[in-house]
């Protein structure tokens, strides 16, 4: 049962595999949500520490942006995702 367990974790696993950390913080290596949207890729996560940060517009990418545990995040105005093709999600957390 536990070899079932590890596989199935594996095989749930495997599409972020690939996938870049991009950390945002006021000590970088990011100092705003956007840049490392721009530098993101399809897959990617970025992690946001605790602030206030400019509006940010994602257009056609895959990613997960999420709040680091316990971090309040504020973002001035919107958080706007427009023109995802299809198949192509945004996960939002914490935000």
């Amino acid at each position: 049962m536990r070899t079932q367990t590890v596989l199935l974790s594996l095989a749930l696993l495997a599409p972020f595999a690939t996938a870049d950390l991009l950390n945002v913080s006021p000590t970088g290596p990011f100092l705003q949500i956007q840049g490392a949207v721009d530098a993101a890729q399809d897959g990617d996560v970025i992690l946001v520490a605790g602030g206030d940060y400019a509006p940010v517009t994602i257009v056609d990418k895959a990613l997960t942006v999420a709040a680091l545990a316990g971090a309040t995040v504020r973002i001035q105005h919107q958080l706007e995702v427009s023109g995802l093709s299809a198949g192509k999600t945004v996960v939002l957390r914490g935000l």
